[in-house]
């Protein structure tokens, strides 16, 4: 059997406030759940099938904007030691 994940569980792998979950519950978005008494578990299956379906691409961006954007972004990411691709 699947293990079960609380709110709290998936808040954590999300990267959201538990509110964000029960919020999302209560408006019919978000993953999959199960109610097993009071409480409220997800399967970690359909927490990645929810995942997979966000997955979205960014849109076409015209050259003059990429580059307006791209010098801060790559001072970002290198100030928090991110350097994708061996920091090219």
């Amino acid at each position: 059997m699947e293990r079960l994940l609380s709110t709290e569980e998936v808040a954590e792998v999300l990267g959201r406030p538990p509110r964000t979950l029960r919020q999302w519950r209560y408006l019919g978005m978000g993953p999959k759940y199960l109610k097993v008494g009071a409480a409220v578990r997800y399967r970690a299956s359909d927490v990645e099938e929810w995942l997979r379906a966000q997955e979205r691409e960014a849109p076409p961006v015209p050259d003059s904007q990429a580059r307006q954007t791209i010098g801060p972004l790559r001072r970002l990411l290198d100030s928090k030691g991110y350097h994708p691709r061996g920091g090219d």
